[in-house]
């Protein structure tokens, strides 16, 4: 989803959420992958979410990386989730 694609659904971000993102790597064949190299891809499209949500990347808490296979031609799907941040301070009684 482009930035203007972002504009034009005015998809916005509450300052008191987090970013909760669930990658799925799906595959037409399935062999082992490792996750760490999975993560390390992603890093372009976070940098374009967080761009295009005009949000700093650093509220973005990346969820288990997920594999699945049987696809026709492979692609990853990014589930985005807003998570409330606790309130701040400590309430004492």
């Amino acid at each position: 989803m482009t930035q203007r694609e972002v504009r034009r659904l005015n998809l916005t971000v509450d300052d008191d959420c987090e970013l909760l993102i669930r990658p799925l790597f799906l595959y037409r064949v399935e062999r082992r992958r490792d996750r760490d190299n999975a993560m390390a891809s992603l890093k372009a499209a976070l940098d374009g979410i967080a761009e295009a949500l005009g949000v700093d990347d650093s509220r973005f808490i990346v969820g288990p990386v997920r594999f699945s296979t049987g696809v026709a031609v492979g692609f990853v799907e990014l589930e985005v989730e807003c998570v409330r941040r606790p309130a701040s301070g400590l309430q004492m009684k």
